[in-house]
């Protein structure tokens, strides 16, 4: 089973997308899941977090490494939707409001787009 099951939790779902893609687009679709994954536990605020700063690094720097995997993505044609490219846009930018300085960070926009931008990409696959 891949690790493609973070985004489809189905295992009929995961069978169709280990016998029906090329093993490249899989392997770039894996490293999506495994860097929004990686953001969207960045984003929560129950993990050990010291301060706003460490939090602000921790999520731009996972904000990048879910960037290259959009970009890898975009090297196929059925990845290059409207719906995926805007929710690429939103995701940057919901990150760029996010205001750190504050007692209490609203990440619930930022992870709305992640479960949005998801779907979107396991809509493709499936």
């Amino acid at each position: 089973m891949s690790s493609t099951s973070s985004i489809c939790s189905s295992n009929d779902a995961d069978f169709i997308v280990d016998t029906r893609i090329p093993a490249s687009i899989r392997r770039d679709i894996d490293r999506f899941s495994v860097f929004i994954n990686r953001l969207r536990n960045t984003l929560d605020l129950n993990s050990s977090v010291v301060d706003g700063e460490s939090m602000c690094v921790n999520v731009h720097a996972s904000l990048e490494m879910v960037s290259e995997s959009m970009r890898d993505l975009f090297k196929y044609s059925q990845f290059k939707t409207n719906p995926i490219i805007l929710l690429s846009l939103q995701l940057v930018q919901a990150v760029k409001d996010l205001k750190f300085d504050t007692c209490t960070v609203d990440t619930t926009p930022v992870l709305n787009i992640i479960d949005q931008l998801e779907s979107a990409v396991l809509n493709i696959i499936l």
